[in-house]
């Protein structure tokens, strides 16, 4: 998980490690995409998919997501985890 501000800040907020939201993430499902795959603006080349998921009750969180091209096996690679604003 890439340690932003609004990440470290919701994780803070909420109570949560970083193993609870490896956790949430799991039951991610087709009723939680957003959008993607979109050009990673900050690697281009890269793809990434975006959530939207109740992690907390009443709480929804943006999620952004890629796949990890450093490593021979999948991984994936969590930009964006954080409380959602809009």
């Amino acid at each position: 998980m890439i340690s932003t501000v609004k990440n470290r800040n919701s994780r803070r907020k909420y109570g949560l490690t970083t193993l609870d939201i490896e956790e949430y993430l799991k039951s991610i499902g087709i009723e939680d995409y957003l959008k993607g795959p979109e050009v990673d603006r900050d690697v281009p080349g890269d793809e990434v998919f975006m959530f939207k998921k109740e992690i907390i009750a009443g709480v929804i969180f943006y999620i952004k997501v890629k796949k990890d091209n450093s490593v021979a096996y999948d991984r994936i690679k969590i930009l964006s985890c954080h409380e959602d604003y809009d």
